[in-house]
């Protein structure tokens, strides 16, 4: 027979970014990625060359730095997908944490 508290807190961990977001998307304001700062030049040492460093701000949270590798250039549409997918990534990886 399964441990249904067990099972309760182990899909809240895994899920409770889901309905924090839920939350969230229902206010008043319609800006759920928030691109803050691109660039490509960087004196930051640790970025490797030829990546895109973007700040966004995603719902509610801190600023999110993702990288996006070379091969997904500003001009390509796929660009904002990848940064989204990624910036959402680090949001659920955050959540955890907490």
């Amino acid at each position: 027979m399964f441990n249904t508290s067990s099972l309760l807190k182990q899909l809240n961990e895994q899920f409770s970014w889901v309905s924090q977001l839920a939350n969230l998307t229902q206010s008043e304001d319609p800006f759920y990625l928030q691109v803050t700062t691109v660039g490509s030049q960087t004196s930051d040492s640790s970025v490797p060359t030829g990546v895109t460093k973007v700040v966004v701000k995603l719902f509610d949270s801190d600023p999110i730095t993702v990288m996006i590798p070379e091969d997904v250039s500003r001009n390509n549409p796929k660009f904002m997908e990848t940064v989204a997918e990624k910036a959402l990534q680090e949001y659920r990886h955050k959540n955890r944490e907490e």
